[in-house]
């Protein structure tokens, strides 16, 4: 009787230690696929939310067939009860709030008192230590700043800015502002550029800056943008980010030694004719 009971529970914790580890698994695979957005405003703005070789469209919207006056009926009927379902759940909600904010007044009085006789009793005691964020340390600090300037380098790539596509036509009232600004971009675009490059993880790219001295109005931007990112990645990220904080805090927020000096009195006060 006793080894069918034991066994049973092997068998128990066996399901779900195999559970467990068909989830972590399942986490694991499912968090080597990309993960990521693509937006484009060629056209009309359209938005899509991609997973591995799924791909979900979230704009444009399917426009809805008109309703017919029975259905706007329904619909209308539907709404009136569900507002009156809310009612009802609110006030349930604030009567439900009310006895619990009497009782957490009467629970707060009795912590008053009985600190209050507490203290009576016993002096109260000030630790000298003061908390990690209340009074931060230089060592600290400069912990902190070492371990972003470390990690954030690797950070930036983990982003992948796939397929850039930058169109920008400037317009301006006349043709001398139109050339203004177009000289003024084409400075932000020549500085910030090779920057981006250099920090983002950026593929196949096709940028165009131009000028329209035919005609005037506002400048007009598109773009057609696929932003991914692989949650597996991140994690190692966090994992090097936690690396690096505690390296540099054992190198930055080491206390300082305390030494006690000693002053040893000869017998007879020190006095040489004593």
């Amino acid at each position: 009787m006793a080894w069918d009971v034991i066994k049973i529970v092997l068998m128990v914790l066996g399901g779900i230690v195999g559970l467990v580890l068909a989830f972590m698994l399942f986490l694991g695979v499912a968090s080597c696929f990309n993960v990521g957005v693509r937006f484009s405003n060629y056209g009309e703005n359209t938005l899509y939310v991609k997973y591995g070789i799924l791909r979900f469209k979230v704009l444009p919207k399917k426009p809805k067939p008109e309703p017919s006056e029975e259905e706007k009926q329904k619909a209308e009927e539907k709404k009136k009860r569900k507002t009156e379902k809310r009612k009802r759940r609110r006030e349930k909600w604030r009567a439900r709030y009310e006895k619990w904010k009497m009782r957490r007044a009467v629970r707060q009085e009795k912590r008053k008192a009985r600190r209050a006789a507490r203290n009576k009793k016993q002096k109260q005691k000030f630790s000298s230590s003061a908390s990690w964020l209340s009074e931060p340390t230089e060592g600290r600090t400069r912990a902190i700043v070492e371990t972003l300037f470390d990690v954030l380098p690797r950070g930036a790539k983990l982003i992948k800015f796939r397929n850039i596509k930058l169109s920008v036509t400037v317009r301006g009232d006349d043709p001398a502002q139109t050339g203004i600004a177009y000289g003024r971009i084409g400075e932000i675009f020549g500085l910030a550029y090779p920057q981006i490059m250099r920090i983002f993880n950026v593929g196949r790219h096709n940028v165009w800056v131009d000028a329209d001295f035919a005609h005037r109005g506002k400048t007009e931007v598109k773009t057609d943008l696929t932003v991914l990112l692989r949650p597996i990645s991140l994690v190692g990220f966090l994992f090097r980010l936690m690396l690096a904080w505690f390296r540099n805090k054992d190198i930055y927020c080491v206390k300082p030694k305390t030494t006690h000096t000693t002053v040893k009195m000869k017998p007879d006060g020190g006095n040489k004719n004593g």
